[in-house]
């Protein structure tokens, strides 16, 4: 029979451990029993309707346990815990310290001028990496791009999809680290061009970096100029090899 608790009560830190979410790491800190299904019965015993999930430290600073948990508990009843790595601790409490974000992103600017922007964009992009990662997301995105094209023409949209990722990600190295684990599942699942699908994402990476020109950012620094004076003429670039690399990859492959 359930203790007679007061409404809503709240289990306010428990753990759930579950061999899917192992990895390579090593299974003897790994508790028997404490499954989400587990821990239901444990709620029904006990009372509780609420309770806040803490990722063990068995699993160090992957938390796709505890989101699974909140998944399967529901989000009206239960929270999380997540633990860090360090840096993005270190991040977030700089944002917090400064106010906000902009704020936060000037200090940095001020403090390493010619540098300090790709500081800031680096550990955004390890997140989003991370996210897509514990979500599943590329599978989601691959089977979108199975269901919208075909061995023809999935290097196209493989471009389009690079000319949107870019403004978002203008970094050749973790754009790739991004995309690549959606396009390369379709076209093999599509039976496409594996080489025109990879160079289609660098192609879409390579046109947009015209209207996200960091790349120019030490050379207008040491020329001591603005970066809008370039923009003129790298607009005009974007949208000639917009159409060039679009109609070719169209056409050609």
């Amino acid at each position: 029979m359930p203790f007679d608790l007061p409404a809503h009560a709240c289990d306010s830190h428990m753990h759930i451990y579950d061999r899917r979410y192992l990895g390579d790491r090593p299974a003897n800190g790994l508790v028997e029993g404490a499954t989400v299904h587990d821990y239901r019965k444990v709620q029904a015993r006990i009372g509780t309707q609420r309770t806040v999930v803490v990722t063990p430290r068995l699993y160090e600073t992957d938390n796709r346990v505890t989101l699974d948990a909140i998944a399967h508990l529901g989000i009206d009843h239960a929270r999380g815990v997540a633990v860090l790595r360090p840096d993005v601790i270190m991040f977030i409490a700089g944002v917090i310290l400064h106010g906000h974000p902009l704020a936060y992103a000037d200090a940095v600017k001020n403090a390493a001028k010619q540098t300090g922007s790709m500081m800031l964009q680096y550990p955004l992009y390890g997140g989003i990496m991370g996210m897509m990662d514990a979500t599943g997301l590329p599978d989601v995105i691959s089977h979108f791009f199975i269901a919208i094209s075909n061995a023809h023409t999935l290097p196209f949209w493989s471009y389009v999809c690079s000319l949107i990722v870019t403004f978002f990600i203008p970094s050749g190295g973790g754009h790739w680290a991004v995309q690549g684990p959606f396009v390369v599942p379709a076209a093999v699942a599509l039976h496409a061009s594996v080489p025109a699908t990879t160079m289609a994402v660098a192609m879409g990476e390579q046109v947009s970096n015209m209207m996200q020109p960091f790349w120019a950012a030490p050379v207008v620094a040491m020329a001591g100029i603005g970066v809008q004076r370039v923009l003129g003429f790298t607009v005009m670039t974007f949208l000639l090899g917009t159409v060039v690399y679009g109609m070719a990859l169209l056409l050609l492959v």
